[in-house]
Formats: C-alpha cells, structure tokens, sequence
C-alpha cells in the first residue's frame, strides 16, 4: 500500500488498520445485497476501480451511489468481458452493506476506501413476526403473477434482511425505493418497508384478477350464448319450426325505434324468449301476439296538445251526437222484446224435465 496517499478519514471512524482498503467507485443508481448485476464500464473511474479489484485478493471493489455517502455495498467482480456491442463490461456480485471511513486517492490513480462490514443481526421476534407477514403476503403475489422466482427466493433467504432486499431486487422497485430499501440499515424498518409495497402490490394485483375474470366470463359467455343459439338454429332447421326471419325482423324493428332502457330492455328480453321457445307451444304465440301490440304503438310520435276550454266541449259534444239514438222510442221498444225474449226463455229452462233436449231459443 504504499502508493496511497494519506488517507481523509470520516469524522469519527476507526483507524484504518482495523478496516480491509478496497477500490471504490461511484454508480448512478443503488444496488443491493444478493443481486448480480452486470456493469458497463463506461466511466473511467468504474473502469479503474474494476481494474484494480481484479489485482485484490477476492476481488471485491466498494460501489456507492454518490462520491459523498458513506453507505455503500461490497462486490466480488467474478468476471469482465465485453458485450456483443463491444463495450467493456463486468459481472459483479453484491455481498453486503459496508459503511465507508476514509478515502484515499492513489498516486498511481483510482480511489481506495477504508470500510466496516454491515453485517445483519440475529432476528428479534418482532422482526421474525413481520418476516412471517410478508412471506404469507409475498406467496399471494407468486401465485397472482404466476411467478416461479418468487417461491425460489422465498425458499432460499432465510434471514429476514436478505429476503426484503432479494425481494425489492426482484420487484425492480425504482431507483427511489432501492435507494430507501438500501439505507435501511435496520433489518426491522427494511422488512417494513417491503412489507408495505407487498400489502399495496397485492391489492392492485386482486384488482386487476377481478376485472380479467369478469371480462373473461363475459367473453366466456356470449360465446357459449352464441354456440347455443347456432346449436338452438340447426335443431329448429331439422325440425322445420325455423323463426330466424320472425326475431329478425322483431330486432330490427327493436332497433329502430327511440325508447327508454327499461322499455327497451323488456322487449328485447321478451324477443329472445320468442328466439328459444317452440313455435309448437302455446306461449310462442301469446309473445308473439304482445310483440305486434308492442310495435304497433306509436313509440316516439307526439301531437301537438289543445287546452282551449271550448274546443273541448266541441270535441265531447260530437262524440254525444254521434252515441245518442235518434229516437228513445225506437230504443225502448227493442229493450222490451229482448227482455220478453230473455223471459220466455228462462221459464222453458226451469220447467224443463231432466233429460229433455232444449228445443233451442
């Protein structure tokens, strides 16, 4: 290490010799613990640090997020290539939080950082409680999303802290969250705030299933109602009872006309009655009878109303004229004989003998 400089230690951190010195660079978004990311090395300074990480022992290099945070991750770098462009680029595996205490430039270039481990402790009950919630909230979701990764991580992080950060890496929570979940050095307040995006998650998801089940069973069924119409057709074909043109032309008419939904509603449902009963039974012919009443009103045709008090007693006087007899005596004389005739007729029925035929009136 002699080609470092002195080092700029963090206001409060330990001597240097009690922290391992690694290559530092700087990323423009956060990472987390248990992710393996592939890097394009496209500044010198992440060029530099990869550089100098391959001449380390483990070849692990610090990453942060800006050249001012002390929180930052500890990587091994297993791999540098070039992608298919050409550019250069590394593979990097995401160990553990660390907590940067000095910074030191090297006299041959690059940056070096003295760092402590961030190690997760053994879960409270507490914490153990909330990792119970959010792996139970966390199996809703595999099984909305029909996730196989989900139910592999659930089984593979066993520890409370490594589960809510393979978790928000799996979710690509966005840089916003990541950089929250990263901060929370505290495995409780980390495990939370997984545990609060899993709960909303959840909820959009049954959401979003209720509102593809519903209109799957639309779907679902105008096509079985479609199916068995064409099957309903072909049987009346056979049968020869074929009433297509009839509840045509029934729709047809339904659709020109101009009617309030609750009208229109009901005489559509009564022509799809009309399409499944048989012309053999009874009931085809009394809907079919109410359909031609229905259409023979005058839906949608208005006259123009007249209030005048005289042209009233004009229109009640005419039709007096036209019901009353000319002459009361010609109409009293008819009563009379009817009423002879209705006489005459009871007095043979009640004198009649049982078994004798009615010679007729």
């Amino acid at each position: 290490m002699s080609d470092l400089a002195t080092p700029s230690r963090s206001p409060g951190a330990p001597p240097t010799g009690s922290s391992p010195r690694l290559p530092v660079a700087s990323l423009p978004a956060a990472v987390l613990p248990g992710s393996v990311v592939t890097l394009t090395l496209t500044s010198d300074g992440l060029r530099t640090a990869i550089a100098a990480a391959k001449h380390q022992p483990d070849s692990r290099v610090v990453l942060r997020v800006g050249s001012d945070d002390e929180l930052a991750v500890v990587a091994q770098v297993p791999d540098v290539g070039n992608l298919p462009t050409g550019d250069p680029a590394a593979v990097i595996s995401i160990e553990s939080r660390v907590r940067i205490t000095a910074v030191h430039q090297a006299e041959r270039g690059g940056t070096f950082a003295d760092i402590e481990i961030i190690n997760d402790p053994r879960p409270t009950p507490r914490i153990e409680a909330l990792a119970r919630e959010l792996r139970g909230v966390l199996g809703v979701i595999a099984e909305l999303r029909r996730s196989r990764r989900l139910p592999e991580l659930l089984r593979s992080a066993t520890h409370p802290g490594a589960l809510a950060d393979g978790v928000a890496t799996w979710a690509e929570f966005d840089e916003t969250a990541r950089a929250e979940v990263l901060a929370a050095v505290d495995v409780g307040e980390r495990v939370q705030l997984v545990l609060d995006w899993a709960r909303n998650h959840v909820a959009e998801l049954q959401v979003a299933e209720s509102i593809r089940s519903d209109v799957t069973e639309g779907v679902d069924r105008q096509q079985r109602e479609y199916l068995l119409r064409q099957q309903l057709d072909a049987i009346r074909k056979e049968l020869g009872e074929g009433d297509d043109d009839v509840v045509a032309g029934y729709r047809t008419q339904l659709a020109e006309l101009t009617l309030p939904e609750r009208t229109y509603n009901a005489i559509a449902k009564e022509i799809d009655r009309l399409e499944r009963t048989s012309s053999q039974s009874p009931e085809h012919g009394w809907i079919r009878t109410w359909l031609d009443r229905v259409f023979e009103l005058p839906w949608g045709n208005r006259s123009d109303d007249n209030l005048d008090l005289a042209n009233v007693a004009a229109v009640l006087d005419a039709d007096l004229t036209r019901w009353r007899p000319d002459d009361w005596s010609d109409y009293e004389v008819a009563t009379a004989t009817i009423a002879d005739e209705v006489q005459t007729w009871l007095t043979q029925s009640i004198d009649r003998r049982p078994g004798e035929e009615d010679s007729g009136t």
